[in-house]
């Protein structure tokens, strides 16, 4: 799925000289930074927000996406460590230790992987809740569902497994490389790679969300009919704007997922059925990856800011709620901010979060120093913390 197929080339032919010039370098270098450092907010963001609450865990579609983060960010961890010497010294220079070379191609290639699987498993499980919602609590059941990503895990470390056995550093050179990518193996191998991981989920993506936007589209008509008074109206409208944002996340993601990986599978194509022979700047190398980078570092957005229980989820993580001081025996007490949040959700703090038990020490001290002031019982029970306290 990314541009390796290049380097073996980049080693017979670069003589410790740049591929890419110290403009382009810096260029990509702060794209890569920038690409990353959104990518990794937004995923560990979304695996805080899941984690951290039982509620949310419950969910299906919640356990999916905390799948998706993880994957994500990992994918995103490995690519920039790769390809940082390459920014750094205008050409793909290798400057770990050897046995690294095939588990950090491995490795890239099992969260890629990984992602896309978890991204179809998605389109799967919202298709069958919108089209079959009376089947989807059997055969999208918590079990199932963990039973899938564990399938998903085993399959892809299986897949992606002749990258150990084809990708090395041998003595004398300074590059990591494939150096049997023209064994008919390897030319079936990625023949059977763009199948699992471009061809069919583009297809499936397609094919089911199609599905999906005409089934909402045609309940909207419903809506309109069977409307019958003031509080029907609102509910009316609260639906049609809920569904109006499943069917722009659906359409953002087939077009992100599309424009993402396009360009590498046009040139495996371009090469694999026309035989063309073409020789790539490694700029466009560097920007064929930058945008594979791009996909693990929207899908956060794409899949939960277009859900406004997980924007106010996000939202209560990351904004800090002002409330009014306080004055206590003579002293002013201001609301500071705790790390990511302030006026937690309730939700939040529910039995066995372990959110609760990260802030509630501060809350009970707050709750004594007021308790004191009034000749008061501080309370022993936390279930909730209404304001920011550090």
């Amino acid at each position: 799925m990314k541009c390796h197929l290049l380097k073996p080339i980049v080693e017979a032919t670069s003589e410790m000289k740049r591929l890419v010039s110290l403009p382009w370098s810096t260029f990509f270098g702060s794209l890569f930074v920038i690409l990353t450092a959104i990518g990794l907010l937004g995923n560990v963001v979304v695996i805080i927000a899941i984690s951290g609450d039982r509620k949310m865990r419950k969910s299906v579609m919640n356990m999916l996406l905390l799948n998706l983060a993880v994957a994500d960010a990992l994918n995103l961890i490995t690519t920039m460590v790769e390809w940082t010497p390459t920014i750094i010294f205008g050409f793909p220079l290798w400057i770990f230790p050897t046995f690294l070379c095939p588990l950090a191609r491995y490795l890239e290639c099992v969260f890629l992987f990984t992602s896309i699987s978890t991204q179809l498993v998605v389109c799967v499980e919202r298709y069958i809740a919108i089209v079959y919602p009376i089947h989807a609590r059997r055969l999208c059941s918590r079990q199932n569902i963990i039973g899938i990503i564990i399938a998903v895990w085993i399959f892809v470390f299986i897949i992606a497994s002749p990258n150990v056995f084809y990708n090395e550093k041998r003595p004398g050179s300074r590059t990591c490389s494939n150096f049997h990518q023209h064994t008919n193996f390897w030319t079936v191998y990625k023949w059977v790679e763009f199948a699992n991981f471009y061809f069919l989920p583009c297809i499936i993506f397609i094919i089911l969300y199609g599905k999906v936007c005409c089934v909402l589209w045609s309940k909207n008509k419903q809506l309109y009919e069977e409307t019958t008074s003031l509080s029907d109206v609102s509910a009316r409208s609260e639906a049609l704007i809920m569904r109006r944002n499943v069917v722009k996340m659906l359409v953002a993601c087939v077009c992100v997922y599309f424009i993402c990986y396009s360009p590498i599978q046009g040139i495996f194509l371009s090469k694999g059925l026309f035989h063309v022979s073409l020789h790539i700047p490694y700029e466009i190398v560097l920007t064929m990856n930058a945008l594979t980078m791009m996909c693990s570092a929207c899908n956060p957005l794409l899949y939960t800011l277009f859900s406004k229980k997980f924007r106010t989820k996000i939202g209560s993580l990351l904004v800090c709620q002002k409330s009014q001081k306080r004055v206590v025996n003579g002293r002013t007490i201001s609301p500071v901010c705790a790390p990511f949040h302030c006026a937690l959700d309730p939700s939040l703090l529910s039995q066995g979060s372990w959110l609760k038990r990260m802030f509630h020490r501060r809350q009970y001290e707050m709750e004594l120093l007021l308790a004191n002031a009034h000749n008061q019982q501080p309370r022993r029970s936390y279930t909730s913390i209404g304001e920011c306290i550090v």
